[in-house]
């Protein structure tokens, strides 16, 4: 279901009346005064339908009272259990939290039972919990969870619960930042969202996507009211492959501040005076300096130490989610987060006589960020503008192994980012250039020999650039030579059996020029060619094109994300001495999103199929998406042909789409054994991603 994301607020300690402590974090109370009570809806019968997972949902309440230095947000759950399925999750309910800055208090846990109210909070079972959910990526956030299981909930039950949390947060005191959802995936009888705002203070600033709900105004003493409010909304599908910024299901976002220079005026002090550098680095830095007179290289080499030498632990804990450690700290405990290392390298840069600065931005919704009302909280993630004659640049050092040189790094797509630079009032774009070569070429040279008695040689050469580079050497790094060489011997033996490996897998790393070049040398026995009757249905495929081969098809409402950028060609080489086997017909596709292009040439003995994919936009628009999955389909049939070795008849190949059907089948029985294969680790699909994705 989708429904509210959690409000960020900022406030000092509302007293509740007359709290019971259940623990120093949770307490148990009566709803404020000013919570205003609203009739839960019955359910409706037409919607029963539409339930899923056992749980229909009655009432979704949000409140919040803000703006005075006294903030609280309350919230009220009703829904009622259809099926057994939904016992579990209705039985139950978390509320996360900062202890640092929050506490929890608990109104009322009711079941409804054929009418009767039975009070489920007195008997419920209460923990505090620490669940680091982030951990396993470096993430530390402090957050703790308050865990209730509710007693004696069965099937048919009304389940109503009702929480508020209370913040004392001096990061933005007397400020406020929410959002509401407006759709959903699931049937909701009522939505209804409050805010008491001070009347005495501009008006709150609100932001709407894909809705065209508005809040109704009213007072309630010296506080200015807004509400929102929903009946019965129809339920909206989610779609595969949609655009995480995508508001699919209508939001709206509120803030108090009213343009995004009030954010960068918000963040600047948390940032500046932080420059501190180690004596250590001031000498190396100074070294690179002096070592390097350009900017360009300058640049390169403070990215590549603060990449490679500061691993990414984040400690986001209280004001640290959003206060930068200083460089010195940074240096000396060895790891830092984005806005660590961001930080770190912009002093680093600034040192180094070049204008840096920090910039907020969003690692999944960066590309609406436009679209949203400026706060602190719209934003995930620190990366680092660069301004150098004239233009910016974008760095993220959160990577590592990283290659290239200034200005041609790996290439970000955040949509937006906010440098937090003197002046700055407006987001700047962060979207990568267009590709002008390849950035991954395969070719495949088989070559037969000169007569029925040869042995098959099969060498294959890739060359990874830019960004693929990057993946490709970050791959390399977590698995053995030896793993992968496996894993590369496996795929071609999948399609040709008995296949051995001629010489070890060959690994050429240049990380300025940012080219990965892996070759590959296999031989297959005559007898093996015979045995198999491989010569007569002799399979090649160049599944390297697969980049857009799984887009639904269908009516659509939302966006596709396609892979971007893409700009990849794989060409197969057939040498066939004495022989002419009938080829396939070249052929050039093509839409909105991409252009495909096979081109077939025979030379003498060798034939060769020259695959070239090229994406156009990261995005396609719902209009867009038929076409693509129908051109994506074509693209799929034309990625795998049998050729007959043995004929000298030359010429081209019979219809087109029954080739690709009988390939396609064929292919599908080998994916299942490859993706048995490959399924060992993550690790092991992402070393095989290039070949089967």
């Amino acid at each position: 279901m989708r429904s509210f994301a959690r409000l960020v607020v900022a406030v000092v300690l509302f007293c509740l009346p007359g709290p019971t402590a259940w623990a120093a974090e949770v307490a148990r109370a009566a709803p404020p005064a000013w919570v205003s009570e609203v009739p839960v809806p019955q359910p409706r019968p037409a919607r029963m339908r539409q339930v899923e997972d056992g749980v229909y949902y009655l009432l979704l309440d949000s409140q919040v009272k803000t703006g005075h230095g006294h903030d609280v947000f309350y919230s009220r759950n009703v829904y009622k259990v259809t099926d057994r399925s939904g016992l579990e999750d209705a039985a139950r309910f978390d509320v996360d939290f900062d202890p640092s800055q929050e506490h929890v208090v608990l109104h009322q846990v009711r079941v409804i039972r054929n009418g009767v109210i039975y009070d489920r909070l007195k008997d419920a079972d209460v923990q505090v919990l620490r669940r680091e959910n982030g951990l396993d990526k470096g993430i530390f956030d402090g957050h703790k969870t308050v865990h209730v299981e509710i007693k004696g909930v069965e099937v048919g039950d009304i389940v109503d619960y009702a929480y508020s949390w209370v913040s004392d947060s001096s990061l933005w005191p007397g400020q406020f930042f929410g959002h509401v959802t407006t759709q959903w995936s699931v049937p909701l009888e009522l939505m209804r969202y409050r805010i008491l705002w001070p009347a005495d203070r501009a008006p709150l600033t609100l932001r709407s996507r894909s809705t065209a709900l508005k809040p109704s105004l009213s007072r309630a003493g010296d506080d200015v009211v807004y509400t929102w409010q929903e009946t019965d909304p129809d339920p909206v599908p989610g779609e595969d492959g949609t655009p995480d910024w995508y508001p699919t299901w209508g939001e709206i976002s509120v803030s108090s501040m009213a343009s995004w220079s009030d954010v960068v005026a918000w963040a600047l002090p948390l940032y500046e005076g932080r420059d501190a550098l180690t004596p250590e680095l001031v000498a190396r830095l100074d070294a690179i300096a002096a070592k390097y007179p350009r900017p360009e290289d300058r640049i390169t080499e403070a990215m590549r130490y603060v990449e490679d030498s500061v691993r990414y632990v984040s400690m986001s804990i209280g004001a640290g989610s959003y206060t930068p450690r200083t460089p010195a700290e940074v240096i000396r405990s060895g790891f830092g987060d984005c806005k660590d290392k961001s930080q770190l390298l912009a002093a680093a840069l600034r040192h180094l006589g070049i204008e840096a600065h920090v910039s907020l931005t969003d690692m999944d919704d960066g590309p609406s960020l436009s679209q949203v009302a400026p706060s602190p909280t719209a934003f995930d993630h620190a990366i680092v503008q660069v301004r150098l004659k004239g233009k910016s640049y974008w760095l993220d050092p959160t990577g590592s192994n990283e290659g290239g040189r200034f200005p041609r790094l790996a290439a970000l797509d955040y949509g937006w980012a906010l440098p937090l630079a003197a002046g700055q009032a407006r987001l700047d774009p962060v979207r990568p250039p267009k590709v002008s070569q390849p950035t991954y070429r395969t070719v495949e040279r088989y070559d037969f020999g000169d007569d029925e008695h040869a042995d098959l040689t099969l060498s294959v050469e890739t060359t990874y650039l830019d960004g693929e580079a990057d993946a490709m050497r970050a791959d390399i790094a977590s698995i053995s030579a030896a793993q992968l060489e496996s894993d590369y011997l496996k795929f071609y033996a999948g399609m040709y059996p008995g296949l051995k490996r001629l010489k070890p897998l060959q690994i050429a790393d240049d990380r300025d020029r940012n080219r990965i070049v892996v070759r590959e040398f296999y031989r297959l026995a005559a007898s093996d060619l015979k045995r198999g009757k491989l010569l007569e249905r002799f399979e090649v495929k160049a599944s390297s094109m697969n980049s857009f081969d799984k887009i639904p098809n269908g009516t659509r409402t939302t966006p596709y994300k396609l892979a971007y950028p893409v700009d990849r060609e794989h060409v197969i080489e057939l040498v066939t001495p004495g022989r002419a086997p009938p080829a396939p017909k070249s052929v050039t596709l093509g839409n909105a999103g991409f252009s495909y292009a096979m081109a077939v040439d025979r030379a003498g003995d060798t034939l060769t199929l020259d695959y070239r994919m090229v994406g156009r936009k990261n995005v396609l628009a719902s209009a867009e998406v038929a076409d693509a999955a129908d051109i994506a389909d074509k693209i799929a049939d034309d990625n795998y042909w049998y050729l007959d070795l043995t004929s000298t008849a030359g010429g081209t190949m019979g219809d087109a789409k029954s080739q690709g059907a009988l390939a396609t089948l064929t292919n599908l029985l080998a994916a299942i054994g490859v993706i048995a294969l490959a399924m060992w680790s993550y690790q092991g699909w992402q070393r095989l991603r290039a070949r089967f994705t």
